[in-house]
């Protein structure tokens, strides 16, 4: 019996267990640990390693679609319907705003900095950018959120949710339109039937499942967790078999489960965010082995100004979707700010490279937008202390668990 298997395994397993001393080392510091996480990937490629030494290419993809199950699960859990209706309205204007201003402007700026302007076969790579960078990921800074709790804050987490399927479905439809694998005729129908269906399969199956994991559960039962695991990932295969959207699917899915008269929920919860932190410390390192930045200070610097039009973007599109909610200009800087990059972004990086969907440019610069908004929100974060909104809009702060 051959034992082939084992200088891989050896290899991941080290992997993950670096990446845990440095999660750990980051708390300690008090520093967002993807950072230093990418850090460590983009060291490892200087080096001279590859992610084929750590996982192979035929895993990788189903090993990134599966941490994407389970991430985007893990995050909509803990959404309460009373808190989407009080709050998605405004949440669902700043997502859908902020990612039109993106295909607009930040698509035009895309193609003039990095691009030819009058090249139009490279359009669709910068609008497949632009819609990847709508999508935010607030959990990234909760860490230093404390144990507050506000209306911003509220807003930020469930724009993340729901911005979470648009940033992932479009880019891939776009370039499906690209191809020629999708007419653009039926853009619209598509969408919408994706949109549906995902929808649709996770309410009806969420009701189902949950109304019977509560008749089944028990303190001693080792097997309900599991439940979960394969609910999530049941649902997305079932959905994107029927050309549904496979991610919006589990979100509903997620939001039954946080609703759902379940007994011991928060220890089913626990099990599926422990899954869910072994996949991003993993995640993240294999991004920074992946792509490989260019150190150009010309590349630096058109990233970076490529990056604060963005905020400029940002900034426009809470504008208008808080003119008429009372936000002071402080807390419309910080929700202007605090725009994240995360897990969610950099699988999909991670996606693009392996299908080859993207051009490496396009990968390194996602990458280098995920370093910016992490570094910049967590400066916003020490300038404007979330106490300090919270105090102005009167609201007292809850001891809580950090938002996901």
């Amino acid at each position: 019996m051959g034992i082939a298997y084992v200088p891989g395994l050896t290899w991941f397993a080290a992997l993950f267990l670096m990446g845990v001393v440095i999660s750990l080392f980051a708390q300690k510091i008090r520093i967002p640990d993807i950072i230093l996480l990418l850090l460590t990937g983009i060291i490892f490629s200087l080096k001279g390693y590859s992610i084929e030494q750590f996982i192979p290419n035929n895993y990788l993809l189903g090993f990134t679609v599966f941490a994407l199950i389970l991430i985007v699960f893990d995050s909509a859990s803990s959404l309460k319907l009373s808190e989407l209706m009080e709050i998605s309205p405004i949440a669902i204007k700043l997502s859908v705003i902020f990612l039109l201003l993106n295909v607009l402007i930040l698509t035009f700026f895309t193609q003039l900095i990095f691009f030819d302007i009058n090249d139009f076969s490279t359009i669709y790579i910068a609008v497949v950018f632009s819609c990847i960078m709508a999508g935010t990921s607030p959990e990234v800074l909760a860490g230093f959120l404390g144990s507050f709790k506000s209306k911003i804050l509220d807003i930020l987490n469930i724009e993340s949710v729901i911005n979470d399927p648009i940033t992932l479905v479009i880019p891939l439809i776009i370039f499906n339109i690209y191809t020629g694998a999708l007419a653009t005729n039926s853009i619209i129908n598509s969408f919408l039937i994706q949109i549906g269906l995902g929808l649709l399969i996770g309410i009806i199956v969420g009701f189902i499942a949950f109304n019977l994991l509560n008749l089944i559960y028990s303190n001693e039962d080792n097997i309900s967790p599991l439940i979960l695991v394969a609910l999530a990932l049941g649902i997305f295969v079932l959905t994107e078999a029927l050309n549904g959207d496979g991610i919006l699917a589990v979100t509903s899915l997620a939001i039954m489960f946080a609703n759902a008269p379940i007994r011991e929920k928060f220890e089913l919860q626990k099990f599926s965010t422990l899954f869910a932190n072994f996949l991003r410390v993993v995640l993240f390192i294999l991004l920074g082995l992946l792509i490989k930045i260019n150190f150009d200070l010309k590349f630096f610097i058109d990233s970076f100004a490529l990056f604060l039009i963005l905020l400029a973007v940002r900034f426009l599109s809470v504008q208008i979707s808080t003119s008429k909610s009372g936000f002071t200009f402080k807390e419309k800087v910080f929700m202007t700010l605090n725009v994240p990059k995360g897990i969610t972004t950099a699988i999909l990086l991670l996606i693009l490279g392996q299908l080859f969907l993207a051009e490496e440019l396009i990968l390194k610069l996602g990458l280098m937008f995920i370093i910016y908004s992490i570094i910049i929100g967590s400066i916003s974060l020490k300038l404007i202390k979330p106490a300090q909104i919270i105090k102005s809009h009167g609201l007292e702060s809850l001891k809580i668990s950090p938002l996901k």
